[in-house]
């Protein structure tokens, strides 16, 4: 028995029946305890003025730094550069008309050559000659002879990429970064519509100006200035000025805007490794052995560090009953193991009511920006400008009174401790380095934070 309602058909047994028309469907479908709602995740349009989170990201940084700047200085006037890159033209200066439909291998006779060009006839890996020009994904499953599957090798590291699976990884990051060597160009194009719009909302309090880059390089040559930041800087603000009032600029002051983390709330600073001692001498560290990460002295193309992954220096426990085992044997490498004294790790926390770098602190007069970050924040250390020469000259002196008394040199010895009270005296205390010398102006307000830099 089914009884028709408003809400559908319910059937005897108090099921609520309803029909449907489904797609491709002629007749209707009686579906059961499912009611007729507006499909939610089909059809859905990104809203207007959306932009991925990087572009957002590098958008907010620029209105940050805008707002920044109006608060402190009394600006009338804001002059834009606008430009979009064409990555055609930054790879061929010279392209014109349909030339911008042609591939990346219009002009070269294989891939090889096209290969050869982008990595400069050099390994993707290292500095020496292009050897083998390797298939990224082998042809046996599936992989092409495209340029993105074809990287130019040496010998060396094509042995290593064929045996070593982390090798294969490393080899495909290095060809995605040669891809997407516009990356950070192209997100600069997307925001740029967004960052004009955003400019015209001071209007008509703060006029905004619109200039190019040809008459950026324009004004450039004409005041015979080099190509860097501030210079570029310059040309632009001065684009709307009249030329002949304008004299050469010397550029012995510039102010950099420096980025700052506003947040950390990282509670834990370090972890402290188990130690074991056997008569008050250190015989072993942790349980098992550890990797460290060890920071290169040289640094990367682009700047960041890299690290090598080393095994712990000294002897884990186990390594350490593995020595005892095999030169006294396994009764007395146990007897040994039990006389040990265990130092349990122990964590170091941060404290969350510190000072965060971007905090800006006077010393005698002189300001300071924090830039490193500090458990103990009464110590503000990139203050200590002289500190640490005063304390090298402590030490220095101390090292050569311990010489005199071992030489017995009277003399020496009483002008050298008079030196050492001087240098003493001229250090100062922490709570009255503080108090008296150092003290906190600003604390960190941002993001972005303006510091001065003599160039």
């Amino acid at each position: 028995m089914v009884i028709d309602t408003k809400m559908g058909r319910r059937s005897a047994n108090g099921k609520v029946i309803w029909d449907r028309h489904l797609p491709k469907c002629k007749k209707t479908v009686p579906v059961q305890d499912i009611r007729n709602r507006q499909a939610r995740f089909s059809n859905r349009k990104r809203p207007r003025g959306w932009l991925t989170p990087t572009a957002n990201q590098l958008l907010q940084t620029h209105q940050n730094a805008i707002d920044k700047v109006l608060k402190i200085l009394p600006v009338t006037d804001i002059v834009v550069e606008l430009n979009k890159f064409s990555f055609a033209r930054m790879e061929n200066p010279k392209i014109r008309g349909k030339e911008y439909c042609y591939g990346p291998l219009y002009g070269f006779s294989s891939v090889e050559d096209v290969v050869d060009k982008e990595q400069g006839c050099k390994c993707l890996f290292c500095k020496r000659k292009i050897d083998v020009y390797h298939h990224i994904r082998p042809k046996s499953r599936g992989g092409s002879d495209a340029l993105p599957n074809r990287a130019g090798l040496c010998y060396k590291h094509h042995d290593d990429v064929h045996k070593d699976a982390d090798m294969r990884k490393k080899l495909l990051k290095k060809k995605q970064g040669l891809s997407k060597k516009y990356g950070a160009l192209s997100t600069l194009n997307q925001i740029i519509s967004f960052y004009w719009e955003y400019l015209q909302k001071f209007e008509p309090f703060v006029h905004v100006h619109a200039t190019n880059g040809w008459d950026t390089k324009d004004l450039r040559d004409a005041m015979g200035l080099t190509k860097d930041h501030p210079a570029d800087a310059w040309c632009i603000a001065a684009s709307i000025l009249d030329r002949d009032t304008l004299q050469t600029p010397i550029f012995d002051l510039v102010y950099h805007i420096m980025q700052f983390r506003r947040h950390n709330r990282a509670k834990n600073l370090r972890t402290e490794t188990r130690k074991y001692y056997l008569d008050g001498n250190l015989v072993a560290t942790n349980r098992h052995k550890t990797i460290v990460a060890v920071p290169k002295k040289k640094r990367a193309d682009d700047g960041t560090v890299e690290y090598t992954y080393k095994a712990q220096p000294g002897d884990s426990l186990e390594e350490f009953r593995s020595k005892m085992a095999e030169q006294y044997g396994e009764k007395e490498a146990e007897r040994i193991v039990g006389k040990l004294t265990v130092a349990k790790s122990k964590r170091c926390y941060n404290d969350l009511s510190r000072t965060m770098p971007g905090a800006v602190f006077l010393v005698n007069g002189t300001r300071h920006v924090m830039q490193g970050q500090h458990n103990n924040c009464s110590r503000y250390e990139q203050a200590f400008a002289g500190l640490s020469a005063l304390k090298f000259e402590r030490t220095s002196l101390k090292k050569k009174l311990t010489a005199a008394k071992k030489a017995g040199d009277v003399g020496s010895i009483s002008d050298l401790e008079t030196k050492i009270a001087s240098v003493e005296e001229r250090i100062p205390k922490v709570p009255e380095y503080q108090k008296t010398v150092c003290r906190l102006e600003l604390h960190n307000s941002g993001l972005v934070y303006v510091t001065d830099h003599i160039a």
